[in-house]
């Protein structure tokens, strides 16, 4: 079998980064709704609690709306970076057709370019970063929460 040739690899590749970035698009979306979610549930339970919380299901409940905030604020950053990864996307696009047009020297797109991968690199290495702490808070402000409503409600499943 001979090797794809390489505009049919350039593609290849673009395709599986496109979906790579729909990928993390969703799950950063679907975590901020959900963690949304979460804290307007914690948030209506303390409302309509028709007695103070207990001293353990309190704390239980606090570290679980700190931690659901701290991935829904997580998440609004990931977002914002996201959008700065598009703006390099469009800036090296830009720097490839002005040296296509002949409009800049290829020192100037040589050195361009280098320094938007670069920052292209950083941002991802950010994106990835931030989706593990993202997804590490989203679970354990889950788990606060769980545990706040079975210590203040397990007595009415038995």
């Amino acid at each position: 079998m001979t090797p794809p040739a390489i505009p049919e690899l350039d593609k290849k590749i673009e395709h599986f980064q496109n979906i790579n970035a729909g990928i993390v698009s969703t799950i950063v979306t679907t975590l901020l709704t959900l963690s949304v979610g979460l804290i307007a549930y914690g948030v209506n339970i303390v409302v309509n609690a028709t007695k103070p919380l207990d001293c353990a299901p309190k704390w239980w409940m606090i570290a679980s709306l700190v931690l659901l905030l701290g991935s829904a604020l997580i998440a609004i950053a990931i977002m914002f970076i996201r959008m700065e990864d598009y703006r390099r996307t469009i800036d090296a696009t830009a720097v490839a057709k002005q040296f296509q047009r002949q409009t800049i020297s290829e020192d100037e797109a040589t050195t361009s370019m280098k320094n938007l991968k670069k920052q292209g690199d950083r941002l991802n290495r950010s994106t990835n970063i931030l989706l593990y702490v993202l997804a590490t808070l989203f679970l354990t402000g889950c788990g606060c929460l769980a545990v706040s409503v079975l210590i203040t409600n397990g007595s009415k499943l038995g």
